[in-house]
């Protein structure tokens, strides 16, 4: 019995197959090589989506990937939170953009996008990213494009790469 209720404790808290599903929002992950992890991040809105990583539970310090799909095109933006509602580009702050975007679309009244993100840091606003490490997974996502636009839905869990 207590082996059966901490074995759906665990599903319940775990990703199962490298995805999370949390407040209408998915993302899903796959490494790609050693030097690459491909993120898919799916939002029931057809604002920006973003993820955050940090080692720490707070957004502070994290690295935050946005991207915004609209009728003329597409963007993503390695960016890094340096406080509460203050993210600037990487590379403003003298960094190297470690993202490359592979598809992005809205559909349905929601945005669908997929990119790559390096394992390897390279600067200070980056993290070695590795299978079986656990890291703070922030989730956003707004009903607009504009990337300083408050998010509509945020959330944060620990999961395992």
């Amino acid at each position: 019995m207590i082996l059966a209720l901490t074995f759906i404790l665990l599903q319940i808290v775990t990703p199962t197959n490298n995805s999370i599903t949390k407040n209408g929002m998915t993302v899903e992950w796959t490494f790609k090589d050693e030097n690459q992890i491909n993120f898919k991040l799916t939002s029931p809105s057809n604002g920006w989506v973003a993820i955050g990583l940090n080692t720490k539970k707070q957004l502070v310090g994290s690295n935050l990937i946005m991207v915004g799909v609209s009728e003329k095109h597409e963007v993503i933006s390695d960016r890094y939170i340096i406080s509460i509602g203050n993210h600037q580009s990487i590379e403003d702050l003298g960094g190297k953009a470690s993202t490359q975007l592979l598809s992005a679309k809205n559909d349905n009244g929601g945005t669908t996008v997929e990119f790559t993100l390096s394992t390897k840091a390279t600067d200070a606003y980056h993290l070695n990213l590795e299978k079986g490490k656990k890291i703070h997974l922030i989730m956003a996502y707004s009903h607009d494009d504009d990337f300083m636009h408050h998010s509509a839905m945020r959330t944060s869990l620990e999961i395992i790469l």
